[in-house]
């Protein structure tokens, strides 16, 4: 059967409900990029394309039974390829229609099995049993293409093919077809400004709607708010209709100071009784405590002076026994003896001058007799520039020391070096005597034990002519001596003696004569106690101890133990004291088992010195606790008095004799008390009517009556700015909800978009016929040469090289699978396929996966377009002039590319680059046999039923926005 060559002229796809007719003119050779303002048309054109665009320049070799009106047609409906019912041979188009598409499939190369997951999801659809024999596996492809069934279907690369001319008896009309495009554009266009007024109304719908809740909320708030008002204005109102019966009460109240009325005398009569009984009550309790105090005072103050007495004479007699045996005068030996009071008192004023001698002579001891740079020494005293001078001179003398160590070193090194060289020359011996003693080469041993004597030596002697002179290191110790005296005298400078921080040698001296002068008063101080002057503060302490003996006397368990002082203790509890030491001193010789002891006499006068020191706090305490008791009490009846007679002037008398009189005088009420409780009652009887009384005298006691007025003024005004908001609010509200009704009264923009769809469908049909038609009438023939040329690998590595600048990967490289999958790999990574990818790159990848498919694809698979999307550039235009030189490279190899883009800015690009761009829309003249149908829209055709309310909220972003990547919803 006679084939013929045939252009794909139109093809649908499925958006918003309807059906929008989409034109494709004669596909030029090389670079083309197709433009459409909707990115919802070129994301469709992204995904059906690649199953149904095949051949060269979109020929393809059909038989004549699958023609139709001089084109081939082809359907999209929700991603299904179909074809229409109206072709002579039903049955046969459906089997060829499945093996153009399988043939298809094998050109596409590396996409294969996208397309077959194409095919088998249109097997899931309405027409399986149409499409059985698309999805052979490949090995029935492979026996297809044996048997030569697929050979008058693959297009031809060496010869031009040029599409027949339908009959001009079958050619439409062009004038017909322009004024029905001409209609049907207005009437589409009418529809589409009447659907998008209706989505504007949708969007002020919704704002309604909000501002509705708020206006509802706002009238509750004003409600809530008017309902207080009242509550408020209520106490205000009754105070001011009060305020002349209060003001007549008060003076009423005020008008005698004394209080006459009965009820006021009795309550004062009560208060003077009250304070008397206080009054009788504190005096009691004063004459109690001094009867008391004199009653108990005297005893303690008798058993006191007894004490007194019988440690006078204890002591005394400890005294005389320490003259005896010390062979001292009594008067001195008494003054230290430890056991005396008076002892203690004599040695207090050795106490601060020993302190002082014990002081000096530490820091003596402490004093350095030379500057060291080492020590740390105290510079409070300098200023700053003399601090940092003196630092200075520290750091020079810790460097001249260093240099020092190091001289001496040096000076001593040339002994060590002949110690040294003794040691070698014994070693070096007694190694030939070895060597000798066991015939081992006795004579090279020798010599080579002698040359290393020999070098050694000769390195001794070298060190040895460098040793530093004498008069180096001494010039040097000179330097660090004058650098001390200057570090020492500038620590002098303004240094203020203080005994207690001395640091320089240069205050010893003064040191020394306060430690001299301390040192001879303390010797002054000793001959003047009559006690020996030779005696440090130390040694004085032991000293007194030794003359410090206790007084003994033997207790015998079989005689009982007299005492003399025994009959000097008067009273029973100081001879109990007395009898609690003998008891112990018996209970001591039973359990040691001995006959006698000696017994501490002494320390009896310990015990006697605690007793009268414990009753003499007692006696004290007691005295002062009672007399501060006394006057507490005596201050607090004087209190009271004088409350007493406060209350008495009060009420206008001096006695309660007075007060009870006039009591019995004022028992009938005044006149004036009279006018008052009729006062009270009606104010009471007002009160009562009241929500809040409490409020209401509040503001009676606290407000004047201008006050009150003004109070009442601001809250019946904030009443009336309420309302009058509160009626605007609901005026508001009406509105909006009458808007509102008029919007949803209009409910038919669900079908005018329906028709807008239909209207847009054959808007583009009509249009395509045209074009079609203006090109068939002057005989337009699309250039189909192709030129089947290898890529280099430059245009290679310029495609790794535009997805690491884009994508930020480095090391890329591009894996080619055995199925024809291709693959992104990194280094030291694993391979990941393109749907591993995160989704804003999916279409930047796709674009250059694809054109290095183009590249590294054999030449028979060249002859297929290659499709690609909107580009993603990056953030650099380097990444686009890269893409488009690739673009041009490939396109001057021979090998088409079909590229599809919805951005302005991307179109405008490849104008610029000299690459054809292809509009599927008729808004602009891209080729010059193209031919473009003007906008002649009658203004008067569209619709203005809507009200002026849209205005406003009607800069409502489109669907046809422009300069918006793909993978990016329109607004």
């Amino acid at each position: 059967m006679q084939g013929r060559k045939m252009i794909v002229r139109e093809f649908q796809i499925d958006q918003f409900g309807g059906w929008t007719d989409v034109h494709i003119p004669g596909f030029p050779n090389g670079l083309c990029a197709i433009y459409t303002p909707h990115a919802e048309d070129a994301t469709a054109l992204r995904a059906f394309l690649p199953s149904i665009l095949f051949g060269n320049s979109f020929l393809m070799e059909l038989p004549e039974q699958f023609t139709h009106d001089g084109e081939v047609i082809l359907e999209l409906e929700d991603r299904h390829v179909r074809i229409r019912r109206d072709f002579t041979d039903e049955s046969a188009g459906h089997h060829r229609l499945g093996k153009l598409c399988i043939e298809a499939v094998d050109q596409r190369g590396s996409l294969s099995s996208q397309l077959e997951h194409s095919l088998r999801a249109v097997s899931q659809g309405p027409f399986e049993s149409i499409y059985s024999d698309a999805l052979a596996p490949l090995d029935r492809i492979e026996s297809w293409r044996q048997q030569g069934l697929l050979d008058r279907f693959r297009p031809t690369t060496t010869q031009t093919k040029v599409a027949n001319t339908p009959d001009p008896a079958r050619r439409p009309d062009t004038e017909t077809l322009a004024t029905d495009l001409r209609r049907l554009t207005q009437q589409r266009d009418a529809l589409r400004t009447q659907t998008q007024r209706h989505g504007n109304a949708l969007q002020l719908l919704s704002g309604l709607y909000k501002r509705r809740s708020e206006a509802e909320l706002q009238t509750k708030q004003l409600q809530s708010k008017l309902e207080e008002i009242p509550a408020r204005l209520a106490p205000i109102e009754q105070a001011i209709e009060l305020f002349e019966l209060w003001a007549e009460r008060k003076r009423l109240a005020n008008e005698d100071d004394r209080p006459t009325h009965h009820l006021d005398l009795k309550k004062t009569l009560r208060q003077v009784q009250k304070l008397d009984e206080q009054i009788e009550s504190l005096r009691h309790q004063i004459q109690t405590e001094k009867t008391s105090a004199k009653q108990t005072s005297p005893d303690d103050a008798q058993r006191l002076q007894e004490l007194k007495r019988i440690r006078h004479r204890q002591a005394e007699a400890v005294a005389a026994e320490i003259s005896i045996n010390t062979s001292m005068p009594a008067a001195p030996v008494r003054a230290v003896t430890s056991n005396s009071r008076s002892a203690k008192l004599t040695l207090a004023p050795l106490r601060p001058m020993a302190q002082r001698l014990r002081t000096l002579r530490d820091q003596l001891r402490n004093v350095p007799k030379t500057f060291t740079s080492t020590r740390r020494f105290d510079t409070s005293h300098l200023t700053p520039q003399q601090r940092e001078e003196y630092q200075a001179i520290v750091a020079e003398i810790a460097r001249l020391k260093r240099i020092s160590n190091k001289l001496l070193e040096r000076r001593l090194l040339p002994v060590t070096s002949i110690i040294g060289l003794g040691l070698l020359f014994s070693g070096s011996l007694s190694m030939v005597a070895t060597a000798c003693l066991l015939d081992l080469g006795q004579y090279k041993l020798f010599t080579l034990a002698l040359g290393i004597v020999g070098l050694f030596a000769a390195l001794m002697l070298r060190k040895m002519g460098e040793r530093p002179p004498v008069s180096a290191f001494t010039k040097c110790r000179q330097q660090i001596q004058e650098l001390v005296k200057r570090a020492t005298a500038l620590l002098a400078i303004n240094r203020p003696y203080a005994t207690s921080d001395v640091n320089l040698s240069h205050d010893r001296q003064a040191l020394l004569r306060a430690y001299r002068l301390a040192r001879q008063d303390w010797h002054d101080a000793l001959r003047q106690h009559q006690l020996p002057p030779d005696l440090s503060p130390r040694e004085l302490v032991h000293w007194i101890k030794r003359q410090s003996r206790p007084i003994t006397t033997t207790v015998s368990s079989a005689q009982p133990f007299v005492n003399p002082l025994k009959t000097n203790l008067a009273t029973s509890a100081d001879r109990n004291i007395l009898n609690e030491w003998l008891r112990d001193a018996r209970r001591a010789l039973n359990l040691t088992g001995q006959d006698s002891f000696e017994l501490d006499v002494t320390a009896i006068g310990d015990q006697l010195d605690s007793l009268i020191l414990s009753l003499s706090e007692k006696q004290s305490l007691d005295h002062k606790s009672i007399k501060q008791q006394l006057k507490t009490w005596q201050d607090e009846l004087k209190q009271l008095k004088k409350k007493r007679q406060a209350i008495l002037e009060k009420a206008g008398v001096a006695s309660i004799a007075q007060l009870k009189t006039k009591m019995s005088q004022t028992s009938q009420t005044s006149v004036r008390q009279k006018k008052l409780n009729a006062k009270n009652a009606e104010i009471e009887a007002i009160l009562a009517k009241s929500a809040n009384p409490a409020e209401c005298e509040r503001l009676l006691e606290t407000h004047s009556a201008e006050e009150l007025f003004a109070k009442k003024r601001a809250v019946t005004d904030e009443q009336t700015s309420l309302q009058d908001e509160l009626k605007a609010q609901q005026r508001r509200f009406v509105q909006i909800e009458h808007q509102i009704t008029e919007i949803t009264r209009d409910s038919n923009h669900d079908n005018a978009r329906l028709r807008l769809a239909e209207l847009e469908a054959q808007t583009e049909a009509t249009a395509a016929r045209l074009l079609a038609a203006t090109m068939a009438a002057t005989n337009a023939k699309p250039a189909t040469e192709i030129r089947t040329q290898q890529i280099s690998s430059p245009e290679r590595d310029m495609a790794v090289q535009f997805i690491s600048s884009t994508t930020g990967w480095s090391d890329v490289d591009i894996v080619v699978t055995k199925d024809h999958q291709i693959q992104l790999r990194q280094a030291n990574k694993k391979a990941r396929d393109l749907l591993d990818f995160p989704a804003a790159l999916q279409s930047h990848i796709i674009n250059c996966l694809q054109l290095v498919l183009a590249i590294t694809t054999a030449p028979a698979h060249e002859s297929m377009p290659l499709i690609l999307g909107d580009p993603w550039w990056g953030k650099n235009s380097r990444s686009r002039t890269e893409f488009i030189r690739l673009l041009n490279s490939l396109g001057q190899s021979g090998r088409q590319v079909l590229f599809i883009t919805s951005s302005v800015s991307n179109r405008d690009a490849f104008q610029q680059n000299q690459v054809p761009v292809l509009s599927l829309y008729q808004e602009e003249r891209i080729e010059e046999h193209v031919h473009v149908v003007q906008d002649t829209t009658d203004q008067s055709l569209l619709t203005e039923d809507m009200d002026e309310r849209y205005s406003d909220e009607s800069r409502v972003s489109s669907r046809y926005q422009e300069d918006l990547p793909p993978w990016m919803p329109a607004a």
